[in-house]
């Protein structure tokens, strides 16, 4: 089932995987409304630890399988952060603690492109001679 309907279920099911994970990590651990969305902002930049480590990793594998990138990076990874739950946070909290709304974008913009570049570092790894 390879081709564009292969890759689209292979979104489908990384993308409920994904899903099911971000929803029960924030189940398990609730943030405040007044408070720092800790679960959110860890999910954020493990996602993007994660995503930069797949894709070091596939980008130095000659041919991956068809599904790989899409489940694993749209499908995954792609659902279980959260871009939208961020600026919601954000929104949220800049009513009434605005350092925090700001301070809490600027975390997640940074701890996330650090976390991705760490990743793609790690991913990438030595290459074989």
């Amino acid at each position: 089932m390879s081709g564009a309907t292969g890759r689209w279920w292979a979104v489908a099911a990384g993308g409920a995987l994904g899903t099911a994970a971000r929803a029960g990590l924030l189940w398990a651990w609730p943030t405040r409304v007044d408070a720092f969305p800790a679960t959110v902002f860890v999910e954020n930049v493990a996602g993007a630890f994660a995503l930069g480590l797949l894709l070091g990793w596939l980008g130095r594998k000659e041919r991956p399988g068809w599904w790989a990138s899409p489940f694993f990076t749209v499908g995954v990874l792609g659902s279980f952060t959260t871009f939208s739950t961020l600026v919601l946070d954000v929104a949220s909290l800049g009513g009434s603690l605005p350092w925090l709304a700001v301070g809490y974008a600027l975390a997640s913009v940074v701890a996330g492109a650090s976390a991705a570049a760490a990743g793609w570092a790690w991913g990438r790894g030595r290459r074989r001679r």
